[in-house]
């Protein structure tokens, strides 16, 4: 294995584990006080986590990295995309 392969697949690890809590704490907060921003701002830490998963599945199932890192940007654009939204949504 490649050592950038390693380093990115910790860096993929350590994304899973922080935007998954993330996301669950804002979508407890969410349903506590039924915000949509809240739940905007779970969805957008939803997608990132997401990408980060559905990278390393695609190299795992034999995809060339190359898609993985694809599919890993356009998650992390797109929920960066709903975070900004959450952050204007009243």
């Amino acid at each position: 294995m490649n050592s950038y392969i390693l380093l990115i697949a910790l860096a993929n690890v350590a994304t899973l584990i922080s935007g998954g809590a993330l996301a669950v704490l804002a979508n407890r907060a969410f349903r506590r006080t039924r915000a949509d921003a809240l739940r905007a701002t779970a969805i957008g830490f939803g997608c990132l986590v997401v990408g980060a998963g559905g990278a390393g599945v695609l190299y795992l199932l034999g995809n060339p990295l190359m898609q993985g890192m694809l599919f890993q940007s356009v998650c992390t654009a797109t929920g960066m995309s709903v975070l900004v939204y959450s952050l204007y949504r009243t």
